[in-house]
């Protein structure tokens, strides 16, 4: 389902869990006690901004479109000019024609794209700009509640005996020999 349907279902507590959530979506008592991902997200910029840019909060004032239910506004806590669309290549093709400053999203994705571009590539791609963390919700809900002490008491064990470390280690591995696509 849509995000913005799978937020509103875990507010109304319709649901049993809900997944990739970062802080600040729904009501604190539901996240697990410790993420399940750090994601890692990447910029394209106009060569203006990229020739400034120091970290996050280079995107003061700066327009900065992402895709839909994004929502990174949420947690920049920076003052920008923030709109989220459906189209990425037209938003490429904006900050390519530096008509935006900014596009949040990632890089595969923002390299993807680049041969379909009205013109030449322009915008300069940034990584890892920015790191929410990504957690599991469970509403508070008999059931919800269950899950949530099971889930979290699962994952202090596999961190505790670094299964969680040889897990991450074979996804990193694993990732890093996928042929990206241009």
């Amino acid at each position: 389902m849509p995000f913005s349907r799978a937020i509103h279902m875990v507010k109304l507590q319709q649901v049993d869990v809900g997944l990739g959530f970062y802080i600040d979506e729904v009501n604190p008592e539901y996240y697990s006690d410790l993420p399940v991902e750090v994601d890692q997200v990447d910029a394209a910029l106009t060569p203006e901004l990229a020739a400034i840019w120091q970290d996050i909060n280079s995107l003061k004032r700066k327009k900065v479109k992402a895709m839909l239910e994004y929502r990174y506004d949420t947690f920049i806590k920076v003052p920008m000019y923030y709109e989220e669309g459906s189209d990425l290549l037209q938003m490429l093709n904006h900050v390519n024609a530096g008509q935006i400053d900014a596009v949040l999203d990632y890089k595969r994705s923002l390299q993807g794209l680049a041969s379909k571009l009205k013109r030449p590539q322009q915008y300069v791609i940034k990584e890892n700009v920015l790191n929410p963390e990504v957690f599991f919700v469970f509403p508070q809900t008999e059931k919800g509640k269950r899950l949530k002490r099971s889930f979290n008491q699962a994952m202090l064990r596999l961190l505790a005996s670094g299964e969680l470390d040889r897990l991450f280690e074979a996804y990193i591995t694993h990732r890093s020999r996928v042929p990206q696509t241009h």
